[in-house]
């Protein structure tokens, strides 16, 4: 039977921090609920992520009050518990706080008056909000994009501009936002571009996102010497990428002769970092040539 107290089957309410709610919802799970607030470990959050991400399908945006505050980058984000259980680290966050406002969850849960449990779920007293702090150290993640990953946590379809992608990236990356993180990657993998290659590129490497740095590759086998060798955006090819590249038997070339003229000018562009316009290619050769000239430096 479905009482008054089984508070985690109402799906249009929030826990709002409550044990109870959250004790209910781990026993229909078979997980321990004092374990999980003593390690909050992956496999545990995820289970009650689906219960969370269920109940969200198809409902209208959160309006109540905020039950949680996170403070993070000299800013409060208030969030709502159910939204915030999307975030793998923030949920962490939650449980671990939650752990620490009471030395024993069960017994809390015996104090909850009767008469409040037997009452309308609506006529709560009002929420105690929950602190919680994350540090974040990558220089990717700014206020904005960061605003807009936990923006994401309400909407499904929040617009993401292509100038803030790799913020947002970070950001997602140390929320645990998986959903976002790869939407981000296929919105990183379809705007590939000589002034992004780079950038895309090291960012893929970062967080180990192998099939966004294949797409690099693979973008740059087609593109290096029709596309990014006409472009001053060649100075910023990474050397190890540029290396991948010119091994791969699918590098696509005009002629050995474009070839070389790209990999001359990437050199020239690496030892000229004054210059800010593609030079042309006499003037390239030129340099080469004075500095064949020049006289060797001793060496020690």
């Amino acid at each position: 039977m479905v009482g008054s107290t089984n508070r985690w089957r109402f799906p249009r309410e929030a826990f709002s921090a409550d044990l109870l709610g959250l004790s209910q919802m781990c026993k229909a799970l078979n997980v321990d609920f004092e374990e999980i607030l003593k390690n909050p470990d992956r496999s545990c959050i995820s289970q009650i992520q689906k219960i969370f991400l269920g109940n969200l399908k198809n409902k209208t945006i959160q309006s109540g009050e905020a039950d949680v505050i996170l403070t993070c980058l000299g800013s409060k984000w208030e969030l709502h518990q159910p939204q915030l259980f999307q975030s793998e680290t923030l949920a962490k966050l939650f449980l671990m706080a939650l752990a620490q406002g009471t030395t024993s969850p069960t017994k809390e849960l015996e104090r909850l008056p009767r008469a409040h449990l037997r009452g309308n779920v609506k006529e709560r007293p009002p929420i105690k909000k929950m602190i919680i702090s994350l540090k974040i150290n990558d220089p990717l993640v700014t206020k904005v994009a960061f605003a807009t990953a936990l923006k994401n946590l309400y909407l499904s379809k929040v617009e993401i501009n292509m100038n803030d992608v790799l913020g947002v990236l970070a950001s997602a990356h140390i929320l645990q936002f998986g959903s976002l993180f790869q939407r981000c990657v296929a919105m990183m993998m379809n705007g590939l571009m000589p002034s992004t290659i780079k950038d895309f590129y090291l960012a893929g490497c970062k967080y180990k996102e192998e099939p966004l740095t294949t797409a690099c590759e693979k973008w740059l086998e087609m593109n290096l010497v029709p596309l990014v060798g006409t472009q001053i955006h060649l100075r910023k090819i990474p050397q190890e990428l540029l290396h991948k590249v010119l091994r791969s038997p699918r590098l696509f070339t005009f002629n050995e002769f474009h070839l070389l003229k790209t990999l001359l000018l990437w050199v020239f562009l690496q030892l000229n970092h004054k210059i800010q316009t593609v030079p042309v290619h006499e003037t390239v050769l030129a340099f080469f040539k004075r500095e064949n000239q020049a006289p060797s430096t001793p060496g020690w």
